[in-house]
């Protein structure tokens, strides 16, 4: 089972999860994509891209995870990372209705 997007639609479908492809199919201005602990780093690269395109993009802090890669790249390219507490309050800020 895989995850598509079409015509800016989330779905479920038969395949190979392609996660840099799906990341890239996302409407950007309707979009989060979270790093969390165990997210793999090679993901960044895509996520920053969709935030050139106004994207919502952040990482969790590697204070709290167990597996800080993701973050600590995501950081390093000057993304935000945050706490999950943190996350969550600025996603939902972000969008606020």
């Amino acid at each position: 089972v895989a995850v598509n997007v079409e015509e800016g639609i989330v779905h479920f479908g038969e395949g190979a999860l392609q996660v840099d492809d799906l990341i890239a199919s996302l409407p950007p201005a309707e979009s989060a994509v979270l790093l969390l602990s165990g997210s793999d780093p090679s993901q960044v690269e895509a996520a920053l891209a969709l935030a050139a395109k106004g994207a919502l993009v952040a990482g969790q802090s590697p204070q709290g995870c167990y597996d800080p890669a993701a973050s600590r790249a995501l950081a390093a390219r000057g993304g935000m990372v945050a706490t999950p507490a943190e996350l969550a309050t600025h996603l939902a800020s972000h969008w606020p209705d």
